[in-house]
C-alpha cells in the first residue's frame, strides 16, 4: 500500500475554543503537511499505511494504533502544548510542525527496524522543506495541456507558501517562452486547488479549466 498523505491533529473534546485552535494550527499545518506529501516518491511504502493522523494531546500507552483496512493509521504525541506552540516565532512554528512528522515517522522506523534507506528518505524531504523555506513549486498536470497544434502549451503552476497555494497559468511557447501569465487563484487551501483545477482543455484557441463538477472556473485566449 502507498504512503500519500499524513495530517497533525489537535486532539481533545470538541469546545468553541478548541474550533478556535484548529483555525489558527492549520495555516502552520497544512502547509507542512502538503508540502511533506508531495515530496513523497511515488512508490512509498510505510508499514502498509496509506495515511498517518499525529494525534497531538495528552495520551498514555501505546502511541501507535495499527492501521485499519483503508489503511489509515495513527501515532499520538503527548508532549505538545496550543500556549507553548504558539509561543514560537512564525518560522519557528513551520519548524515545530515539521518536526512533528519527521520526528513520528523516525520513531516508528526505529520501532518496527525499518531500513536505514527509509530514515534517509524522511530525512531528505524534511531537509529539502527546511532548505526552500517552507515554499515549493509545481506543475499541476491536470489542467496543464499542448494545444492541438502543438504551437502552444498551457502550463498551471502551483506555488506553496506560507500564506496558502497560489496557482497561475503560463502560456508557453515551443521554446518555454511565457506568451502570457494569468493568476487564477491566490493563498487557497489544498482542497480548493483539488476541486477547482479538475480538468483543463483546449476549445480552439481558448484553454478552460473546469471544476470536479465539470463547472467552468477560468478561460483565456491564447492566440
Amino acid at each position: 500500500m502507498k504512503f500519500r498523505d499524513i495530517q497533525l491533529l489537535n486532539s481533545g473534546k470538541y469546545s468553541p475554543e478548541k474550533l478556535e485552535q484548529n483555525i489558527i494550527l492549520d495555516s502552520y499545518w497544512e502547509n507542512v503537511r502538503n508540502q511533506f506529501c508531495i515530496r513523497l516518491p511515488e512508490k512509498f511504502e510505510f508499514l502498509n499505511i496509506s495515511k498517518l493522523n499525529i494525534k497531538l494531546g495528552n495520551f498514555e500507552g501505546n502511541p501507535f494504533e495499527e492501521p485499519a483496512k483503508d489503511g489509515i493509521a495513527v501515532y499520538k504525541r503527548d508532549d505538545y502544548s496550543f500556549k507553548e506552540f504558539m509561543a514560537l516565532s512564525e518560522i519557528e512554528k513551520y519548524h515545530k510542525s515539521l518536526f512533528y512528522i519527521e520526528d513520528s515517522l523516525i520513531k516508528l522506523c526505529i520501532q518496527f527496524n525499518l531500513e536505514s534507506m527509509i530514515i534517509e528518505i524522511i530525512k531528505d524531504i524534511s531537509r529539502q522543506i527546511r532548505d526552500d523555506n517552507f515554499e515549493y513549486k509545481k506543475i499541476h498536470k491536470k489542467t496543464t495541456k499542448w494545444h492541438p497544434s502543438r504551437k502552444v502549451n498551457a502550463t498551471t503552476e502551483l506555488y506553496f507558501t506560507k500564506s496558502g497555494i497560489s496557482a497561475s497559468l503560463n502560456i508557453l511557447n515551443k521554446s518555454s517562452e511565457v506568451l502570457s501569465s494569468h493568476v487564477i487563484s491566490d493563498s487557497k487551501t489544498w482542497e480548493y486547488i483539488w476541486y477547482q483545477l479538475w480538468k483543463g482543455y483546449w476549445n480552439d484557441n481558448k484553454f478552460i479549466i473546469e471544476d470536479k463538477a465539470g463547472k467552468q472556473v477560468f478561460e483565456v485566449n491564447a492566440f
